[in-house]
C-alpha cells in the first residue's frame, strides 16, 4: 500500500512540475497583501506602464531599506547607551528581559555582522532578520517615484 501511495505522490509532484511549467495565471488586483500570498512573479502596472518586473522575494530585498529587528535577552538601557550615530532605534519592545528592537543602521559601512557582535555584548541574541518592506510599501514608492 505504501508503495502505491508513493507513486501517487510522485505522480501529484511530477503533474504540478507540468501545470507550472506551461501555465500561467494573470491576476489583477490592488489588494498586495493578496499578491504577497497568493503570486510569486509581480507585475506593477501604473498608467498603463509597466513601473517593476520580477519574482516576489527579490523585490523585496531589492526596496529593502537597512532596517534589522532583533530579539535578545538583556537589558536595553545598557545597550542604547553605547550605540553610536550609526544606528536609529525605531521601536522597543521589553518584557522582563526579553526586549525586541527594530534598529535602522545609518552607516552603509556597518555590516550585519557588526551589529551581532555589538547587541551579543549586552545579551543573548534569539532573533534577528531583516526587515522587508510589504509589497503595498513598494507599490506606494514605485507609483509615487513614476507619478513625478
Amino acid at each position: 500500500m505504501t508503495s502505491i501511495r508513493n507513486f501517487y505522490y510522485y505522480f501529484y509532484l511530477q503533474w504540478l512540475e507540468f501545470i507550472n511549467d506551461i501555465f500561467s495565471i494573470i491576476f489583477s488586483t490592488h489588494n498586495m497583501d493578496s499578491v504577497e500570498e497568493i503570486c510569486d512573479h509581480v507585475a506593477l502596472i501604473n498608467k498603463a506602464k509597466k513601473v517593476l518586473d520580477g519574482e516576489i522575494n527579490e523585490v523585496r530585498q531589492t526596496y529593502a531599506s537597512d532596517i534589522y529587528e532583533i530579539q535578545y535577552d538583556g537589558y536595553f538601557n545598557k545597550l542604547e547607551s553605547t550605540l553610536s550615530s550609526d544606528y536609529k532605534i525605531m521601536e522597543v519592545q521589553e518584557n522582563h528581559n526579553n526586549t525586541i528592537i527594530k534598529v535602522e543602521v545609518l552607516n552603509k559601512n556597518v555590516l550585519s555582522n557588526d551589529i551581532i557582535k555589538r547587541f551579543s555584548q549586552y545579551g543573548n541574541i534569539n532573533m534577528f532578520r531583516k526587515h522587508l518592506p510589504k509589497m503595498e510599501d513598494i507599490f506606494i514608492k514605485v507609483v509615487g517615484e513614476t507619478n513625478i
